[in-house]
């Protein structure tokens, strides 16, 4: 995920390597990971367990929202 988001800030001449914005890509990519498996990857394995619930809604929409507004504002801390 973090050379898809490198390529695309190098379409527009932006290199977050090594800078605070660098850091926020990579605490958004784990933030879409962890929203993507909460709500999807735990049930696909052949481990099934009785506490195996979804994230409430607004906690997805937060943490999503957040991760994309950090991606967004990245290129400004390069």
């Amino acid at each position: 995920m973090g050379s898809i988001v490198k390529q695309i800030y190098s379409q527009f001449d932006i290199n977050v390597d090594n800078t605070t914005g660098g850091w926020l890509v990579g605490i958004s990519i784990l933030m879409l990971l962890f929203v993507l498996y909460r709500n999807k990857l735990q049930f696909s394995g052949f481990y099934k367990a009785k506490n195996q619930v979804k994230l409430p809604k607004i906690m997805s929409y937060t943490c999503t929202i957040s991760a994309i507004s950090m991606l967004s504002i990245a290129p400004f801390f390069a």
